[in-house]
């Protein structure tokens, strides 16, 4: 039974609405990416991009999946005040990398479903998911396929797009928050007693 009290969970519901809701949506409905420029006129773009990417369906439907199939596992390893870090971390990537490069609308659920696939790597590299009962994946054949996916539709014109180096913004961003974190957790202390026990200060 799925556990509702997950925050990847709501995270995946958020996405799934948002993105549906994003593309159905007619003239004059209140944006859900975020457009630096309009910000002091959307205040609540900072929340609801969170769960809108790329493109009109495949971004955000693609973050809901990630987040409903790893994210629950990363989060139950992590405490959800980690998770919830890594979430942000990896969303704030997406926004400097908007603002850094002019984009008039940046999603950031193609920055955090890479997060949480490079998580999930990092954890587990050699475990498969079973998708909806069928095919097992590992999380690194579906990020370097996402991210390859994101990176030819950004070049593959004849003209680069910032936008398709969302998902490398979050995956190494979320690199760098698991560095920090796994500084201090009882995992890193107990290899370095144990790097100390077999071969001494030095």
């Amino acid at each position: 039974m799925v556990s509702t009290k997950s925050l990847a969970f709501w995270i995946a519901v958020g996405c799934a609405i948002a993105t549906v809701a994003s593309a159905l949506a007619v003239q004059g409905t209140p944006a859900f990416v975020l457009r630096p420029p309009q910000l002091d006129r959307e205040p609540w773009t900072p929340i609801t991009f969170l769960f809108v990417g790329r493109g009109p369906w495949f971004g955000g439907l693609f973050a809901a999946f990630c987040f409903y199939h790893f994210g629950r596992d990363v989060e139950r390893y992590l405490g959800v005040v980690k998770f919830a870090g890594l979430v942000v971390t990896a969303a704030l990537a997406a926004a400097a990398l908007g603002y850094a490069g002019g984009l008039p609308e940046v999603g950031a659920a193609g920055a955090t479903a890479a997060g949480v696939l490079v998580a999930y790597m990092r954890l587990w590299p050699v475990n498969r998911v079973a998708l909806f009962g069928s095919a097992a994946f590992r999380a690194r054949d579906l990020l370097v396929a996402y991210v390859g996916l994101s990176l030819f539709g950004s070049f593959g014109g004849g003209q680069a797009r910032w936008d398709g180096l969302v998902p490398v913004a979050g995956l190494a961003a979320t690199l760098l928050f698991l560095v920090v974190i796994d500084r201090d957790s009882a995992r890193a202390k107990f290899r370095q007693r144990l790097d100390t026990a077999l071969y001494g200060d030095g």
